[in-house]
């Protein structure tokens, strides 16, 4: 835990008010010290904190309040009128929704989500549902930041995902910024560190014993595997309707989509298992729109593509994104080279020169047939000897109990 003292000096570190103390019997009043036509002045807060050794979370508010009070008033008095044009009215504006209202101009689920966040994280941390732009500073930046932090030491938030959200709000404050709502961008050096994850993803051998896998949710292994040879993200899965798939110039069945995270627009060779399970679909569900008719919850998805795994003998931890590893890491294993890899999955990071343009087109049309899957006899045999060893472990568990 922090102490008083140390964290007095350092918010008032750099300031032109700063934030005093006085003695009371059971701890401190605070009131803000500044110059003002060459005098020294000052402003009682009405607020107290505890002589506790260490701080606890209530006196930890109180100084935060009592930053948020002084960072509001050093902007009113020293503040550049010439840079910044903020005054009383705007101050007063709903952080949060502006932010909503910036994320449905994105139109992105990342912006979405993270909208989600911060409504939880301002209820959770002031019992409020709302956040008025002259409380948006660092600290509360940092304290957003700790917030997400915490969802990944609890295993609610994927260090990707939380990072994600945190780059997103930096985002939103830097158009704020821009639209003369914010002095600077509060979060521009709150970061979070990005801890490279570990990417499962399914061997050959795996996919076909996965393919052998005998289910009552036929749409989320055909998802899946469709997934897994297309490169396909759940979302683009989600949106793939019959008509974006049809015949080329060169007989082939190909997929025209527009990538939804990058709006990239694919254009993907069919392999012949991809076209299976579209024929499958097809016949299933000849009148609908979307070839893919899946559970919103994509939690559900993942608990039964783990249950599925497990029926294939894959000890792995699985779910619907190891499809896209599957299908990068099998590519590069059969030696699609990595920019067309990069190309076929909607990858911006690796630039594409002229020189690989010729080849990439060619080495597009010949993915299909690589990364075709072929059920051979001892892909069935194997998948005997897993239900055999699946039966013998039941019957211990029975035994046991």
């Amino acid at each position: 835990m922090k102490k008083f003292i140390d964290e007095l000096k350092r918010v008032n570190a750099s300031k032109n008010i700063k934030i005093g103390k006085n003695t009371l019997p059971d701890g401190y009043s605070l009131y803000l010290e500044y110059n003002k036509d060459y005098k020294r002045n000052r402003r009682f807060l009405k607020m107290k904190v505890s002589n506790s050794i260490r701080m606890t979370k209530e006196d930890e508010e109180t100084l935060y309040k009592a930053e948020i009070i002084r960072d509001t008033m050093e902007l009113e008095l020293y503040g550049n009128p010439l840079s910044f044009m903020m005054n009383n009215k705007l101050s007063e504006l709903d952080f949060i929704q502006y932010f909503k209202e910036f994320a449905d101009k994105k139109n992105l689920p990342s912006y979405k989500a993270c909208t989600k966040q911060i409504k939880e994280f301002v209820k959770q941390k002031y019992h409020i549902s709302y956040i008025r732009f002259s409380e948006v500073n660092v600290n509360f930046c940092k304290r957003f930041k700790e917030f997400l932090s915490k969802k990944i030491a609890d295993k609610k938030l994927a260090n990707q995902t939380a990072k994600t959200y945190l780059s997103v709000f930096a985002a939103a404050l830097n158009n704020a910024y821009n639209d003369k709502l914010l002095p600077e961008n509060p979060a521009a050096r709150v970061r979070i560190k990005l801890i490279e994850a570990k990417r499962e993803f399914l061997t050959e051998e795996e996919l076909k014993q996965f393919m052998l896998v005998e289910t009552n949710f036929k749409e989320i292994k055909n998802a899946f595997l469709f997934a897994a040879q297309t490169s396909l993200r759940l979302g683009d899965i989600r949106n793939l309707r019959f008509n974006d798939i049809r015949r080329d110039k060169k007989d082939s069945n190909s997929m025209y989509i527009q990538q939804n995270k990058n709006k990239v627009i694919s254009n993907i060779r069919l392999s012949k298992v991809a076209y299976e399970i579209y024929q499958e679909q097809l016949s299933k569900n000849s009148e609908g729109e979307f070839v893919f008719n899946l559970p919103k919850s994509r939690s559900f998805i993942n608990d039964k593509l783990r249950i599925m795994a497990e029926d294939a003998g894959i000890k792995k931890y699985i779910h619907f994104h190891v499809s896209r590893h599957s299908w990068a890491s099998l590519a590069l294993a059969k030696g699609i080279d990595i920019y067309t890899v990069s190309k076929i999955m909607g990858h911006s990071s690796v630039a594409i020169t002229e020189i690989y343009a010729n080849l990439i087109n060619k080495k597009r049309d010949e993915v299909a047939d690589i990364m075709n899957l072929e059920i051979t006899e001892d892909d069935l045999q194997r998948k005997i000897e897993i239900q055999e060893e699946k039966k013998k472990k039941n019957s211990k568990k029975e035994i046991k109990k």
